[in-house]
């Protein structure tokens, strides 16, 4: 199984050249494999998940991240 990495600005020009503009993106999840071990301690979770949707967005987080997600539209 081969695979690759892209950075932000290669898929956003994968998407360009496919007709379709790049509305915005985030990386998920950001913290939470460094703090799986507490994922089930009584209220962690839903703190976990608050600090996942304030920071996804930002893009210096995202070598953190799994998955960059994007959302693309065709203008």
């Amino acid at each position: 199984l081969d695979r690759r990495a892209y950075t932000l600005e290669e898929i956003s020009e994968l998407v360009s050249a496919n007709g379709l503009e790049v509305a915005g993106a985030i990386g998920k999840p950001i913290f939470a494999s460094a703090v799986a071990a507490r994922l089930e301690k009584a209220g962690f979770f839903s703190k976990l998940l608050a600090m996942e949707l304030q920071h996804n967005a930002n893009s210096s987080l995202w070598g953190n991240a799994d998955v960059l997600e994007l959302v693309a539209f065709k203008p």
